[in-house]
């Protein structure tokens, strides 16, 4: 008697077990195919750009919402000076590191 391999099935074992059944299951198209197309043919080095973009502006739309949250009075806070200087500190809090009180006169 021979002995089959551990990898390979018999059609028999293969019809009994059911698993020719799955094989339609695995070749069905997912209703976000393109996504996946997508980002298949994506470069690792391209994904991993998009995914710091997305973590940037995440980061910054929390930072403007918090400087948002924290002015008193709330009325006040859409103001558009207020949102120049939140935007600001926005900016400031990620890359610019400058200081608080600038120079209301700056020249062009």
């Amino acid at each position: 008697m021979k002995h089959v391999e551990a990898t390979k099935v018999s059609a028999g074992a293969r019809a009994a077990l059911g698993i020719d059944r799955l094989v339609s299951l695995t070749q069905r198209s997912s209703p976000h195919q393109w996504v996946d197309t997508a980002m298949q043919r994506w470069e690792p080095a391209t994904r991993r750009n998009f995914a710091k973009m997305a973590l940037m502006t995440i980061a910054v739309l929390l930072g403007f919402w918090g400087f948002q949250a924290t002015h008193e009075p709330a009325q006040e806070a859409w103001r558009a000076n207020v949102i120049w200087h939140n935007l600001f500190r926005t900016l400031q809090l990620l890359t610019a590191q400058f200081p608080n009180q600038l120079p209301t006169e700056l020249p062009l």
